[in-house]
């Protein structure tokens, strides 16, 4: 069942969210493998169709303008603002769409298996041609732990 929240702070400005939903948060990131979208998967059209039978799955897609040597406390741009799952959502953006097909077939996979009365949230987080290195902590790297 969505939620609805308003925050007000003391100098009396206030802000709302609506259409909120509590559950399962799932962070799908890697390289191209991650990024490979549903508009190109080999049954896209019937996926595509599927996702509005959806609601209750959340899509976010992190952006790819941002890049730094060192962690970064928030994200610098966003691809896909928190979004109900749509054939849109899922492909929209053009040909090779916003969402990777691994990271919405898991989420609907898992949503399916909890009987469709959890919410599920997916953050797609994922840049094709990155090393790995790039996904590790400096700390990590420097303590031989990546193999």
């Amino acid at each position: 069942m969505p939620h609805s929240f308003v925050f007000t702070a003391s100098t009396g400005e206030s802000a709302r969210m609506e259409n909120v939903l509590f559950g399962d948060v799932y962070l799908c990131g890697g390289q191209s493998n991650m990024q490979f979208s549903v508009p190109a998967i080999t049954n896209s059209t019937e996926e595509i169709k599927r996702a509005a039978e959806y609601a209750s799955i959340r899509l976010f897609t992190v952006g790819q303008k941002t890049s730094s040597k060192v962690p970064l406390d928030d994200l610098q741009t966003i691809e896909q603002n928190w979004s109900v799952a749509s054939a849109k959502t899922v492909a929209g953006n053009g040909g090779f769409g916003y969402f990777s097909a691994v990271c919405w077939i898991f989420g609907r996979e898992v949503f399916d298996a909890l009987g469709g009365k959890v919410p599920v949230g997916l953050i797609n987080n994922n840049w094709g041609g990155t090393p790995v290195e790039s996904w590790t902590t400096p700390e990590t790297l420097a303590a031989g732990n990546v193999t």
